[in-house]
């Protein structure tokens, strides 16, 4: 005797196996600087004073600045007051020049702005020191001013620092984006 089978509509088979228990992790990198005076004091900005300045003398003032983050960054200069900005420029389209340097490089420098004869220039609100610092990386940031020397005691009473303040911030930021963007 013969057993017959007769198969109606499709049949399939299909084996699966299924592994348990992974996981999706995700973790921010961290942005953060440090900046350290010449004297190895940490503070969030050191306070920079260019004191008894006089005419044709140039005044230096440096400090460290590290990424403490854990991702690379830029890190920039800002200068928050606007009303601050303004009277800074004036001095400098007048009467002193000021310049900023990383590692000994120059990135801004106002003599450069006013040789180029641009008599609505000002002081830019935050300016780029370096990109692409690694993290335990460190910048020696310098701050120049010269006080022009054909400034008399008729032109500055005293020779003082000169009669303006101008606050500023270190700003790390993640690659190529401005500081509040």
């Amino acid at each position: 005797m013969g057993l017959g089978l007769a198969a109606v509509g499709s049949t399939s088979a299909y084996f699966s196996d299924t592994n348990t228990g992974g996981a999706i992790i995700a973790t921010t990198g961290t942005i953060a600087a440090i900046a350290v005076d010449v004297n190895g004091d940490p503070t969030a900005t050191p306070d920079i004073a260019f004191e008894t300045l006089l005419p044709g003398e140039t005044q230096e003032q440096s400090f460290t600045v590290t990424n403490s983050g854990s991702s690379v960054q830029d890190v920039w200069v800002q200068f928050p007051n606007p009303d601050e900005v303004d009277a800074f420029s004036a001095v400098l389209k007048k009467d002193a020049s000021f310049e900023i340097l990383v590692d000994g490089q120059s990135v801004w420098n106002s003599a450069a702005v006013v040789d180029a004869q641009k008599p609505d220039w000002r002081l830019p609100d935050e300016i780029l020191l370096t990109q692409g610092l690694a993290p335990g990386e460190s910048v020696t940031v310098t701050f120049a001013m010269t006080l022009d020397p054909t400034v008399t005691t008729a032109d500055a009473p005293t020779t003082n620092a000169l009669p303006v303040t101008l606050h500023y911030n270190i700003v790390a930021t993640q690659p190529d984006i401005q500081p509040g963007a």
